[in-house]
């Protein structure tokens, strides 16, 4: 019979077809990217700023982003900080802004401490959710875990889109 094809010339093409695609996307999946998995994640950023005068030297910047898994990372790169603390300074994460702190959103004692590398950078994990509609949050540094309540720096925190 001319004209005719059998069954299994129908499924060559077809196959072939879904062969060469998967051969096309595979590599792309698998290929280096340079988009970070985490950058359609919400982020706030802040200057921090000392809270009274015998840190009046400490500045720098801090960013919050929540992660995939429910909780957030913080990550301060600061300068002028007291280094006789040796357990590190207490923080944490309010509502409101540094002129009108709010409502702690994560308790100081239940967060790693800020202790800064050599070069003053730190970052830490929190599983703690936080509201991934908030428009600004404060980050509240303390002087030290024996006195919690003195502040020693503040970042208004604003969203960055």
């Amino acid at each position: 019979m001319t004209g005719s094809r059998s069954a299994a010339d129908r499924l060559r093409l077809p196959l072939s077809l879904s062969a060469a695609l998967l051969l096309a996307l595979v590599p792309a999946a698998c290929s280096d990217s340079s988009t970070d998995p985490g950058d359609d994640l919400p982020a706030w950023e802040g200057a921090l700023e000392p809270a009274s005068q015998d840190v009046s030297t400490l500045e720098g910047s801090v960013t919050v982003t929540l992660d995939a898994d429910g909780g957030f990372d913080v990550a301060v790169r600061a300068t002028g900080y007291p280094t006789d603390e040796e357990d590190g300074f207490p923080w944490t994460l309010r509502t409101g802004t540094c002129e009108e702190p709010g409502d702690p959103l994560v308790d100081a004692t239940e967060v790693p401490p800020f202790e800064p590398d050599e070069n003053g950078d730190w970052s830490a994990h929190v599983d703690v959710s936080l509201d991934d509609q908030a428009e600004s949050w404060v980050f509240d540094l303390r002087r030290s875990m024996d006195d919690p309540e003195e502040a020693m720096g503040c970042s208004d925190l604003v969203r960055e889109d």
